[in-house]
């Protein structure tokens, strides 16, 4: 995957968007605007382009989360934005390459959901003083701006675009200026429209890989590729391979898929949600209708979210933003009305899944060091209280980091995606292979393209278009041309 994300810039920044590039590579149809921003930078940085550029989000992460952290405990919304980015870095940035899209569309839903909460916590009085009320609209806007962003990085964004359209129409104080629709239909547009192009140059298909509303061009892949293409998705997600293991057809593969890699980080984030769940109900009592009246929409795209990734490709790197957003805004709730209480809640939500999943000796201990902690914040009053406290909240979170990074390492054997990775392991030997006037380059040594030159091929799937069925459209303009289907008539 990471040779994937390393080639796109590559192909903007020499030829821009190539047509019928899914041809030579399927995962190529791909298109995100976040592969734009590497390319301006190939000259100057090289191979460590999109490494460097990748990792910003990475980066933003870290720091927001700090920042939260120290403000944890005057502001739910930055208890909010810590809980976020802590489950995050615990989750999910250990299981995804630095490059990965995920990242960046994660940190615009931590984001986006931040921001939201910051309009939707402000005092009534607010609603009568024009110059604060402007402000907590900017909150507003950037919330709206940061959710309709996720269309332009990937389809599995889709569910928070509905909470966008929510925020917008359900908000009277913005739509009463007469310029807000246009600005709306511009950010849809604006966000939407060049994704939606590029992937029509890139395979025919303005919903890659669906091929619904495909265009009958001379590079279309084709609807048999396209169904072959999202059934390999499907069971690479639930088996991590490409064919369904004999005895696991129909539901089964819950069952397969719970007992993998995948499946275990998914339990664990579930476990927390779980965790997180009953705290909230104890905190919330009677306003429980208070926080749904507010907020049911936001855990309500975030559940969609959740429902929609599990039932189509249940991997942990689509499907985790959305589960910790609904963590982290119930831990927003318990926050408003009790800090300690939030805090605590965090830290044995975090215990649970090295107690489930680990030895009897180990959980025994992690449950009596939660018990020490429940007695110590609430019953025990003293000037030892405090930093016995902080060490033992120290201890269950660096605990925590290393569960995760285990079971990160256990999972992923030959490498940690949460670290940069030794830019040797990019570099490929490679042959030249001539096909149809089109010089193509095949690594020898790996089975991903890594940082060589293109167009490159390895590893193709066995439903993909054979490159001898593949020709240039404009032999004089070469790769910047685009690629065609050899003979092609429409279907």
């Amino acid at each position: 995957m990471l040779g994937y994300h390393i080639q796109a810039p590559r192909y903007f920044y020499e030829y821009g968007t190539v047509k019928g590039l899914a041809l030579v590579s399927a995962q190529l149809g791909h298109q995100s605007t976040w592969f734009t921003l590497p390319a301006p930078f190939e000259a100057i940085l090289g191979i460590y382009s999109s490494l460097v550029i990748g990792s910003f989000s990475l980066f933003i992460s870290f720091c927001q989360f700090l920042k939260s952290l120290l403000k944890a405990y005057q502001k739910p919304e930055e208890f909010f934005l810590a809980s976020f980015f802590l489950l995050s870095i615990l989750s999910l940035y250990i299981h995804v390459q630095p490059t990965s899209v995920e990242v960046v569309l994660n940190v615009s839903i931590g984001m986006a959901l931040f921001c939201s909460l910051r309009y939707t916590s402000k005092s009534p009085s607010v609603q009568h003083e024009g110059n604060l009320q402007q402000t907590f609209n900017h909150f507003l806007w950037i919330a709206i701006i940061l959710l309709l962003s996720t269309l332009a990085l990937k389809i599995t964004g889709i569910p928070v675009f509905l909470l966008a359209i929510y925020l917008f129409f359900h908000n009277a104080s913005i739509r009463r200026h007469t310029d807000s629709y246009q600005k709306f239909i511009f950010l849809i547009t604006f966000f939407a429209i060049p994704r939606l192009i590029a992937t029509v140059l890139t395979s025919g298909c303005p919903l890659y890989p669906s091929d619904f509303l495909h265009l009958q061009v001379p590079w279309f892949v084709g609807k048999e590729f396209s169904q072959k293409l999202i059934e390999y998705i499907i069971i690479h997600a639930r088996f991590g391979a490409e064919t369904i293991p004999e005895g696991f057809e129909g539901y089964k593969w819950i069952y397969f898929w719970s007992q993998a890699y995948s499946g275990k980080y998914v339990f664990s984030l579930m476990c927390i949600l779980l965790s997180t769940t009953v705290f909230f109900f104890l905190s919330a009592k009677e306003n429980i209708t208070e926080f749904y009246r507010i907020y049911f929409f936001h855990v309500f795209s975030l559940i969609i979210g959740v429902l929609y990734i599990f039932s189509t490709a249940p991997s942990i790197r689509f499907i985790s933003s959305y589960i910790i957003g609904i963590i982290a805004l119930y831990s927003f709730f318990i926050s408003s009305k009790n800090r300690e209480f939030a805090f605590l809640a965090v830290i044995i939500s975090l215990t649970l899944p090295s107690v489930f999943l680990g030895s009897v000796k180990s959980a025994i201990l992690e449950i009596m060091l939660l018990i020490l902690l429940g007695y110590l914040s609430f019953y025990c009053k003293s000037k030892y209280t405090k930093p016995i406290t902080v060490l033992i909240y120290l201890q269950k979170i660096i605990s925590s980091v290393f569960y995760f990074m285990a079971l990160s390492i256990y999972s992923h054997s030959e490498e940690n995606f949460i670290l940069l990775p030794n830019t040797s392991s990019l570099e490929r030997s490679f042959e030249k292979v001539k096909i149809n006037d089109v010089v193509f380059f095949h690594p020898t040594n790996s089975i991903t393209c890594g940082y060589i030159p293109l167009p490159c091929y390895a590893n193709r799937l066995g439903f993909e278009i054979p490159l001898e069925q593949i020709e240039l459209i404009d032999k004089e303009k070469g790769i910047a041309g685009g690629f065609k289907r050899k003979n092609h008539s429409p279907e």
